[in-house]
């Protein structure tokens, strides 16, 4: 909604509302998640700190707000409950990761809580790291989905043409539109799952 506080563009770590989005501010985001190394935490939408997972579970609260590690979403307004959002209850994620999605979009991720990563450190597997980089990388363009279908259709429009014109040279601009492009099936693929209610 036009008047609604937006989660994900903060420019300069001002919470603005969806009006107030300019197309430049929301594809520096885009752009510095798209190539960000470090993608583990997310970060608290009212203190900034960065939230570690360190459970199988994927809602994450912290200082009263709830937030989905797979996709970004986050509760809304006078609400903790991520409604209707988890596989089974008419979302597309999942709310653990055991669930058979992880099979379709990151079958390379093998990790387990309580096997190789817990509460108290990362999986360290070697045999895990391009497993591990399959499963952010999909959490990536969740993120890119769930941040630009935050805003209305014409500011989506602009945000992604800027993020096609930011790239500077033929490289990033494969990255940029395979980036996109793999977002696009994704979004598609995750409607037709057949464990998607």
């Amino acid at each position: 909604m036009p008047g609604d506080i937006n989660c994900f563009f903060a420019p300069d770590g001002v919470r603005v509302r969806n009006y107030q989005l300019d197309a430049d501010d929301c594809v520096k985001y885009l752009m510095g998640l798209l190539f960000s190394d470090v993608f583990l935490a997310l970060p608290c939408v009212r203190c900034h700190a960065p939230i570690h997972k360190g459970a199988a579970c994927n809602e994450m609260r912290h200082c009263g707000t709830c937030r989905c590690f797979v996709c970004g979403e986050i509760a809304p307004p006078g609400t903790d409950v991520l409604v209707d959002h988890w596989i089974g209850m008419g979302g597309c994620c999942p709310r653990f990761d055991a669930h058979c999605y992880w099979d379709v979009f990151a079958p390379n991720w093998k990790c387990r809580e309580g096997e190789c990563y817990d509460e108290c450190r990362d999986c360290g597997r070697e045999d895990h790291v391009y497993g591990i980089a399959e499963y952010h990388g999909h959490r990536k363009i969740r993120h890119f989905l769930t941040a630009i279908g935050s805003v209305h259709t014409s500011l989506q429009c602009k945000i992604v043409q800027g993020m096609l014109s930011w790239a500077d040279d033929q490289a990033k601009v494969c990255v940029v539109t395979s980036f996109i492009d793999t977002a696009r099936w994704i979004n598609d693929a995750m409607h037709s799952m057949p464990f998607v209610t």
